[in-house]
């Protein structure tokens, strides 16, 4: 992997946990912002644990 592939891959990444993070805080349900991003519920569930520790 390149590091401009892992840059990318990187940035993508806070992204994606930034807006989960959002989805969260406004109070949407773990369980159905799986369903609609496709994002696995344990990852989900990871960064709830990490706003409400």
């Amino acid at each position: 992997m390149s590091l401009m592939d892992e840059y990318a891959r990187n940035r993508a990444e806070k992204a994606v946990n930034r807006y989960i993070e959002t989805q969260l805080k406004v109070g949407m349900r773990p369980e159905f912002i799986s369903s609609i991003t496709k994002i696995p519920l344990s990852r989900v569930r990871e960064i709830e644990k990490t706003l409400n520790p």
